[in-house]
């Protein structure tokens, strides 16, 4: 009996895993905990940006429509200056709801009319913007639809135009 007994003990040695302290944490674990732990960081950074981004940063896109037209405008007078080699006649200063802004408006858009004294004379479209609303952010025409009342940026401003005339 005394055998069995001995060969019992040897077997559940040999089928019981040697086990090393479990406290302890192998270098390659810490990094994959590290990593896990700095990513999370990382996405719940990127989260609180982008939540301060969509509560404080809402006027953002009401201030690329400006400056987009502010560019188109600067293109356009350029444009009629490469084509016709002048200016046209506005004065050096404008508003875009002033009779000379409204007046340059025309020219840019091609809608000058027929004169002796147009500038636009192949009545080309230099200026393309997107038509507004109570004005507001764009292009306004007056109530018949016929001519132009102005030009506005998303506050209801007119844009100031400065002509270099010297």
């Amino acid at each position: 009996m005394q055998f069995l007994h001995e060969l019992d003990i040897i077997s559940c040695d040999a089928i019981l895993p040697i086990v090393s302290e479990p406290d302890k944490a192998s270098p390659k674990d810490r990094r994959i905990i590290l990593g896990t732990f700095v990513m999370a960081l990382l996405i719940g950074a990127v989260g609180i940006f982008i939540e301060i981004g969509n509560r404080f940063g809402r006027t953002g896109c009401r201030r690329s429509v400006p400056l987009a037209i502010a560019t188109a405008l600067e293109s356009a007078v350029n444009g009629i200056e490469i084509e016709y080699g002048k200016l046209p006649e506005v004065g050096s200063q404008v508003t875009t709801n002033s009779p000379a802004g409204i007046k340059l408006l025309n020219i840019l858009l091609g809608l000058e009319g027929v004169t002796d004294d147009r500038i636009n004379s192949r009545s080309i479209k230099f200026l393309s913007v997107k038509e507004g609303k109570n004005k507001r952010n764009g292009l306004i025409y007056t109530a018949d639809g016929k001519s132009i009342a102005g030009l506005y940026d998303p506050w209801g401003n007119p844009y100031t135009v400065v002509l270099d005339t010297s």
